[in-house]
């Protein structure tokens, strides 16, 4: 058997074949692998706990007997001014029990807060304006007035239960 020889073309294709053949097979692994996506765990979500808030003491209602009365020039009359209090549950017994023995003490002081607010009121208030502004100030000077180491700001809300107006 004689060999025949090898033309140039073709012991260059065998000398090219295997590298094209090893670079087509490792540029056609690339292109798939970016197309995969990898199988990793997913990432734990960890919710923060927040600590639950310390509930509210419940709230007591207290009917206040005496009304405040103030003779209000400015806005050309004298207002009555009936009002009940929202107090912290753990505490009110103490608040009622001071209030119901002699109210006077605590509630002259609210007169003169009421008559600080008409002076402080822009020119042509209202009644109405009046008695919107009425409950968040009565608050804030009855837990001034009833305040101490035993009951810290008792006072949640001043419910106005009768506003009247006389000439």
């Amino acid at each position: 058997m004689s060999a025949e020889p090898i033309s140039a073309k073709t012991s260059i294709l065998l000398m090219v074949a295997p590298a094209i053949i090893v670079v087509g097979a490792f540029g056609a692994g690339l292109f798939l692998s970016l197309g995969a996506k990898p199988d990793l765990p997913e990432p734990e979500v960890i919710e923060p706990v927040e600590p639950e808030p310390e509930p509210d003491p419940k709230r007591m209602y207290i009917d206040i007997i005496n009304p405040i009365k103030a003779t209000l020039p400015q806005l050309g009359g004298t207002a009555n001014i009936s009002i009940g209090l929202a107090v912290r549950d753990d505490i009110g017994k103490k608040v009622y029990d001071m209030l119901r023995e002699d109210a006077a003490p605590v509630m002259a002081p609210m007169t003169d807060a009421v008559q600080e607010l008409v002076d402080q009121m822009p020119a042509g208030s209202t009644w109405q304006d009046l008695r919107g502004a009425l409950p968040d100030l009565l608050r804030i000077k009855l837990n001034e007035q009833l305040t101490a180491e035993d009951r810290p700001n008792p006072v949640y809300e001043v419910l106005i239960t009768n506003f009247s107006v006389g000439q």
